[in-house]
């Protein structure tokens, strides 16, 4: 005779997974066995991110900045029409970064009328710290840009000596060099005249301003008296 179960005939019997054994921090998991998941260690977040910014800021901006430099200063001064541009990568990322240094110097110590968003860009950069960098803020508001427009600047003036000049017009070598060496000065020089136009327009107002009333309280001001402000 075969022994059965009461089991009432609607209800169908349910299987129980077993849960998962985890082993203790201290044991070696048995054949089988989940691992319970590590956290990410935040030091080495940290250090990681801060070699990525610092690389980013500290080697690649620099490097542009010091080439589009050197194209503009010492290209059409040191080097011959015919001669082919040479450049070596430590110089160059050395003048790079005094002069992304003078920038940054320049950009922070500027009076109140002349603030440009950078000032916040990196008053917002110094006071994260290495702690609390924020690392899409500096690429995608520092690194981003800055690279964006040294590329620009270094590659429209070959891209129109080499191919626009050369094999679309089909100028002359020679002339095509001469073009290069004098579009990267040229082009400098525009830029800063359109920066230096746009700013004087913009505190050519308040100066005025400020001219207009201190000359007005000369000829018309007696005296200045303090009062105090009602309760």
């Amino acid at each position: 005779p075969v022994m059965r179960d009461n089991v009432a005939p609607d209800t169908e019997p349910t299987m129980l997974a077993a849960a998962p054994q985890v082993a203790p921090e201290n044991e070696l998991a048995p054949l089988g066995a989940v691992a319970p998941a590590q956290p990410p260690r935040p030091l080495a977040m940290k250090v990681l991110r801060a070699s990525f910014v610092g690389v980013a800021l500290l080697v690649v901006v620099p490097f542009l900045i010091g080439l589009a430099m050197e194209l503009c200063l010492s290209l059409p001064i040191r080097m011959a029409r015919t001669q082919c541009p040479y450049f070596p990568i430590f110089e160059t990322w050395m003048i790079g970064v005094v002069y992304f240094k003078m920038w940054i110097r320049i950009t922070i110590v500027v009076p109140n009328m002349f603030v440009t968003p950078w000032h916040a860009h990196w008053d917002r950069l110094m006071d994260n710290g290495f702690h609390n960098l924020d690392v899409s803020f500096v690429i995608s508001e520092i690194v981003i840009p800055i690279a964006a427009g040294a590329v620009s600047f270094l590659c429209v003036p070959y891209f129109m000596a080499k191919v626009i000049l050369c094999d679309i017009i089909n100028l002359s070598a020679e002339t095509a060099s001469l073009f290069h060496h004098a579009a990267y000065p040229c082009l400098c020089a525009m830029f800063l005249l359109i920066r230096g136009l746009s700013v004087l327009a913009k505190t050519l107002p308040v100066l005025t301003d400020g001219l207009y009333q201190r000359v007005h309280d000369q000829q018309y001001l007696t005296s200045i008296r303090l009062e105090n402000a009602p309760a």
